[in-house]
């Protein structure tokens, strides 16, 4: 009995930091990528509001297409001077097999257009 309250409790928990993690954060929008002269990274620029950091990127590659997310969460302290403006940064992403033809992609599908 006490293993079935304790896998329970550690699956509340496990749910609960997901939860947390992903409370009040976006995927910005990924605009354009630039290549580097190491063909394992390129640099993505995102589109979020200011003052809103980037707290995570995931990277999916296949044989024909990359798939980048960017993830920023929410400032909420700044009131609506925060919601009038955004931001671009740039994001160095580590790819597992360098770029090559591949296309980029962002979270929804979209191709992200190269820019050199």
């Amino acid at each position: 009995m006490l293993t079935v309250a304790t896998a329970a409790l550690a699956a509340v928990a496990i749910i609960a930091l997901i939860l947390v993690d992903h409370f009040g954060t976006y995927p910005a929008r990924v605009t354009e990528y630039t290549r580097t002269p190491d063909t394992y990274h390129i640099v993505v620029y995102v589109g979020l509001g200011v003052g809103d950091p980037i707290v995570g990127q995931d990277v999916r590659e296949e044989a024909d297409k990359i798939t980048v997310t960017v993830r920023a969460r929410r400032r909420t302290d700044m009131g609506d001077f925060k919601s009038s403006f955004a931001i671009y940064a740039p994001v160095t992403i580590t790819l597992h097999d360098p770029i090559g033809s591949r296309q980029v992609l962002d979270d929804s599908g979209r191709t992200v257009p190269e820019t050199k």
